[in-house]
C-alpha cells in the first residue's frame, strides 16, 4: 500500500433542521480517500457526513471542496493541506441564517481532522486543538 503524505478528514455535524444535499465536490490536488463523497447524498437535520482527501505523492497537497445545498442556500467547505503543513487552510461559507463552528485536531500536522458543526443562526467560531508534532 502506498504511503499517505497528507490526509484531511472532514467531519460535518448538521445541528440544524436543514436537509443537506451534496451538490458538488472536487479533489483539486491529491485524491479522495475513504469515505469519498457521493453526488446527491443526503445529510438530514441532526445528522453527519464524513469525507477524506489524501495525497500519496510527496509535495502534492491534499486539497478539495464539497458544496451542499439547503433551503437557505449553499454551504461550501474547502481545504488545503500543502507540503508546508503549517499553512493548512480551511474555509467554510454558509448562507444567511446558518452559522458554523470549527474544531481542528489530528495525530500530526500531516493528518488533520476538521470537525465542522453547522448551526442555526449567524455563528462563526473557530477552535483549534493543536495536533501533536
Amino acid at each position: 500500500m502506498a504511503r499517505v503524505h497528507r490526509q484531511v478528514d472532514i467531519l460535518l455535524q448538521n445541528q440544524t433542521v436543514e436537509l443537506l444535499t451534496l451538490e458538488s465536490f472536487l479533489a483539486s490536488q491529491g485524491e479522495w480517500g475513504d469515505p469519498q463523497p457521493v453526488y446527491g447524498a443526503i445529510i438530514p437535520g441532526q445528522g453527519a457526513g464524513r469525507w477524506q482527501s489524501v495525497s500519496y505523492t510527496e509535495g502534492v497537497a491534499a486539497e478539495g471542496v464539497v458544496r451542499l445545498g439547503s433551503t437557505k442556500g449553499y454551504i461550501s467547505i474547502s481545504w488545503s493541506l500543502p507540503r508546508d503543513a503549517t499553512r493548512f487552510r480551511l474555509d467554510v461559507e454558509t448562507p444567511e441564517g446558518l452559522g458554523f463552528d470549527i474544531a481542528l485536531s489530528g495525530p500530526s500536522l500531516d493528518q488533520i481532522v476538521a470537525m465542522v458543526t453547522l448551526l442555526p443562526g449567524e455563528i462563526g467560531i473557530v477552535e483549534t486543538v493543536a495536533p501533536r508534532s
